[in-house]
């Protein structure tokens, strides 16, 4: 019962991420938000690591570094995004995640393409699509719309890549030391893009947007421990039905908090590229 505890806690923070986002843009820059998602991400992580009564132990090897890039890539991609758009834009990085995982296994001969992976593949990408569409012109998609769910979709890239580095570091490390590491590294990386993301304060901060900061944090550092204890009894099935969700619970939010126009495309796509990342997962819980 703890590990599915685990994964609802997990998807709860996550599906504030949007809203946390737009609010942190109230008064930070997509570019800074990145940095101190890393830099607050960190602290936790050291806070942790002494209550466990362990000494931080950062390690620099190759995979490190990658999985800290990759990670900066998601996060600045999707700060700018949603900060751009809608709270609920966050949805479109899970499937593009979900495909970079089963392209990346494929490639490297973990797992192989079947049918079924292709055709929950396709659903996602027509429900990425509807959702970004969402019942636009199509001069106003291509000339909007569209650059959002490039934006966006990059971000999913970036955390597809990570996952695939993490999931190779966590049978060798302690997960908060991998974590740890790589928030270092992405927090480096996201230093060269200040000076050429605007200002870096684009308002005064309020106990609203900086509270938003503070979950963004709390996401970085405990989300992803939360995903590993509970992937070590639940399923892959499972654990992908319970983190899809997420979806519905940021639509749900975005609408309800932030009064965000939810249409029938929006609706309709999430539905349509959750059932594809279910279809792209379920053959792993029949060889469970």
């Amino acid at each position: 019962m703890a590990s599915y505890f685990y994964l609802i806690l997990q998807t709860l923070l996550f599906s504030f991420g949007g809203m946390a986002i737009k609010l942190t843009g109230n008064f930070l820059s997509p570019f800074m938000t990145s940095l101190l998602r890393f830099v607050l991400g960190s602290l936790i992580l050291l806070i942790i690591q002494f209550a466990r009564h362990r000494k931080p132990r950062p390690a620099f090897s190759l995979l490190i570094v990658l999985g800290g890039i990759f990670k900066a890539v998601h996060y600045m991609a999707e700060n700018y995004g949603v900060m751009a758009g809608y709270s609920y834009g966050t949805v479109l990085v899970l499937p593009s995640q979900t495909i970079t995982v089963l392209i990346v296994s494929a490639i490297l001969g973990q797992d192989r393409l079947t049918l079924r992976k292709l055709l929950g593949t396709l659903l996602t990408v027509i429900g990425v699509v509807a959702v970004s569409w969402n019942g636009a012109e199509a001069s106003e998609f291509l000339s909007g719309q569209a650059k959002l769910l490039l934006i966006l979709s990059l971000g999913g890239v970036g955390a597809g890549l990570f996952n695939v580095v993490q999931k190779k570091l966590v049978a060798d490390m302690d997960p908060v030391s991998i974590n740890y590491s790589m928030f270092l590294v992405g927090a480096l990386v996201c230093l060269p893009f200040l000076p050429v993301g605007g200002p870096l304060m684009t308002g005064s901060p309020t106990p609203l947007s900086v509270l938003g900061m503070l979950e963004l944090g709390m996401v970085t550092a405990v989300g992803f421990l939360l995903q590993a204890l509970a992937m070590k009894r639940v399923s892959a099935l499972i654990a992908t039905i319970i983190q899809s969700s997420m979806a519905i619970l940021t639509i749900f939010w975005s609408a309800v908090l932030f009064h965000e126009p939810v249409t029938g495309w929006v609706i309709g796509g999430t539905a349509v590229f959750f059932a594809g990342i279910l279809i792209v997962n379920l053959r792993k819980e029949k060889k469970a």
